[in-house]
C-alpha cells in the first residue's frame, strides 16, 4: 500500500498507522485515503492490521472506522465496510465474558474508541441507523 504511513521504505504499513494518517488529513480538511485503506486491508469479517495477521485488532478497526467517517471521499464499498467493521467490533465486545483483549492497547481504550467513532458516525452520517441495524 502506497500511503504516507509506512515507518520507512521497505517497512510494511499497518491498518492502525494508516487509519491515523488518514484521520489527520481529514481533520485538516484534506481528503483522506480510507478507500485505499479498505482496498489494502479488507478481509472477510473486519479489516486486518497487516497482511500476515492472525489476530485482528479491535482498536485498529476502530481507528479505521473513524477514518472512513471523517473521509469526505465516497466509494462503493464505504458503507458496507463501515457496517462490517462496526459489526466486528460490536460482536467482539458483545460475545466476550469480560475478557476482551486487543493486541495494541487496553480494551478500555478500544471501547472508548468505539464509542467515539459511533458518536462521530451518528453526528456526521445519515447512514448511522443502517449501520447499527446490521450489528
Amino acid at each position: 500500500m502506497d500511503t504516507h504511513s509506512a515507518a520507512a521504505p521497505g517497512i510494511e504499513s499497518d491498518l492502525d498507522d494508516s487509519a491515523k494518517s488518514s484521520i489527520i488529513l481529514s481533520l485538516f480538511g484534506r481528503p483522506g485515503f480510507s478507500a485505499r485503506i479498505v482496498e489494502h486491508f479488507d478481509s472477510s469479517n473486519c479489516l486486518k492490521t497487516y497482511n500476515a495477521e492472525r489476530v485482528s485488532s479491535i482498536s485498529a478497526n476502530c481507528n479505521a472506522l473513524l477514518s472512513m467517517v471523517l473521509d469526505s471521499g465516497e466509494y462503493q464499498s464505504k458503507i458496507p465496510t463501515m457496517e462490517k467493521v462496526t459489526a466486528y467490533v460490536s460482536n467482539s465486545w458483545w460475545d466476550t465474558d469480560g475478557s476482551l483483549d486487543d493486541k495494541w492497547v487496553s480494551i478500555l481504550c478500544a471501547l472508548m474508541n468505539l464509542m467515539s467513532e459511533l458518536t462521530m458516525c451518528h453526528c456526521r452520517n445519515r447512514t448511522f441507523q443502517r449501520i447499527i441495524q446490521h450489528c
